[in-house]
């Protein structure tokens, strides 16, 4: 199967899982694999997530030192 098509079948059984109106434990499993595999499928990246953190130990730090 092509990626398309694979794209395709998770979002129709994904649609299927939630319009159920009683979603069983073993769905929510399920679809948590399938979501998974979709953003794989995707390349989905949320926008929410930091992709770079800056670190704080190798800048300088704010305070100025004494020297005595």
């Amino acid at each position: 199967m092509s990626n398309e098509v694979d794209i395709i079948t998770i979002e129709h059984t994904l649609r299927n899982i939630f319009e159920k109106e009683h979603i069983r434990s073993i769905d929510v499993t399920i679809a948590n694999k399938l979501f998974a595999k979709w953003m794989v499928l995707t390349a989905y990246m949320p926008k929410d997530i930091v992709r770079e953190r800056q670190s704080i130990l190798d800048d300088e730090p704010s305070y100025q030192s004494r020297k005595r």
